[in-house]
């Protein structure tokens, strides 16, 4: 690469902020928001519900292509010619491909490791969630990736374990867009929004409640917050609870809307309707979402990081969550949170009474959460760690 031209990357990817939110939508979104730091130039090629099109925004080239809603018949030959031709053209450096071994057929995987070994470009893989099949760990292990990029040293660790070798792996954490989320933003917006007063406590959970098909209301410890607050509702009538659900993708609809039925049967059941707030709220809401909430709480039973996580730290906001997959490398039980037990909803009951009653407590984990945040979960300085761990191997 000659040393006067930008460093071009080619980022692939079944998820969108357009489509649906979540983790890996996240962190797409903060690639727009951060790109205009970063030295290099960002192709993205990524899913569209609606019109294809191609536009620019700064340093950042965003292709939309119907061939990337993975969900529809196998398009892999769509995608292999179109990011051949992009790659050729727009003398494309590298390409990072985002959780393909979840988020999309094997035939893309084949696909874009055939494009690239056409064209001796470097094909880095992008882990954000665990394999969970056999044939997940090999599309990891056997695929000729550069280097395999986990989003955790939890992620890592199990990649390891199920086979794939220490000298193809790499960990680059994610992270908050701190000028986004922070601890000064408006605190009034979500109570105005759903007339709570301010002597309500709010406790905030937000996550999806489907992962494909799947429903996750167990796997993401929505079942033991709601048995948790059904312990404390009487003794602190001041106290709501605001679960704020990932919307998905369209396809998704029916599998979604199950899914949230069960979780309103669950209110019945546990008598707590009329204190519990459902809702879904968009990507540049959830911000203030964070800020008015007292308290936050994520009960999974298993999590690669916890995006969610770090953003409530970043708002001020105290966490309490389970000590599962990568949360321990966020959070220290009793330093900037509260570390607990999955399943465990006595214990969860307890930990949120001491946050809701013991404001010098909350106040340090505060302090120190933001610490955390601060000096380890940049979003800005981990994608700069990723652009420039990516244009390393790239000039090899």
């Amino acid at each position: 690469m000659s040393e006067s031209r930008r460093f071009k990357v080619l980022i692939v990817s079944p998820y969108s902020p357009e489509i649906s939110i979540g983790g890996v939508e996240r962190y797409i979104y903060n690639l727009f928001q951060l790109s205009h730091l970063l030295d290099c130039e960002l192709h993205l090629l990524l899913p569209t519900p609606k019109k294809e099109e191609n536009f620019v925004m700064g340093n950042v080239r965003i292709y939309k292509r119907k061939f990337m809603n993975v969900d529809k018949k196998d398009r892999s030959k769509d995608f292999f010619n179109f990011s051949l031709r992009l790659i050729k053209k727009k003398r494309i450096d590298c390409v990072l491909a985002e959780n393909f071994h979840i988020g999309a057929p094997i035939s893309y995987s084949l696909a874009i490791n055939m494009a690239c070994f056409n064209l001796r470009k470097p094909l880095f893989l992008h882990l954000h969630s665990f394999p969970l099949t056999e044939l997940q760990n090999e599309i990891i292990d056997k695929l000729p990736w550069k280097k395999v990029i986990c989003i955790s040293k939890s992620l890592l660790a199990d990649c390891y374990y199920k086979g794939t070798k220490l000298s193809k792996l790499r960990m680059i954490y994610l992270g908050v867009n701190t000028k986004q989320f922070k601890p000064d933003l408006n605190k009034e917006w979500l109570r105005k929004k759903f007339n709570i007063s301010k002597e309500d406590k709010i406790i905030l959970h937000a996550s999806r409640i489907i992962c494909g098909y799947r429903n996750i209301l167990k796997e993401k410890g929505i079942i033991t917050l709601l048995k948790a607050f059904s312990i404390l509702k009487g003794k602190y009538p001041n106290l709501k609870l605001l679960i704020a659900i990932a919307s998905p993708p369209r396809r998704l609809h029916k599998p979604f809307i199950k899914a949230k039925t069960e979780l309103i049967d669950h209110l019945h059941i546990f008598d707590i309707k009329e204190r519990v707030i459902l809702k879904e709220f968009s990507m540049d809401e959830i911000p203030l979402v964070y800020a008015g909430s007292d308290l936050f709480v994520l009960a999974s039973q298993n999590e690669t990081l916890s995006q969610v996580c770090l953003e409530a730290m970043a708002c001020g906001v105290p966490v309490i969550a389970t000590k599962v997959g990568g949360i321990p490398e966020i959070i220290v039980d009793g330093y900037n949170g509260f570390l607990i037990s999955p399943n465990d909803h006595i214990t969860l009951a307890h930990r949120i009474e001491e946050l809701i009653t013991d404001g010098s407590l909350k106040n340090e984990f505060v302090k120190n959460a933001l610490k955390t945040v601060r000096a380890n979960f940049s979003a800005e300085s981990q994608i700069k760690k990723l652009i420039n761990f990516l244009r390393s191997y790239s000039q090899k």
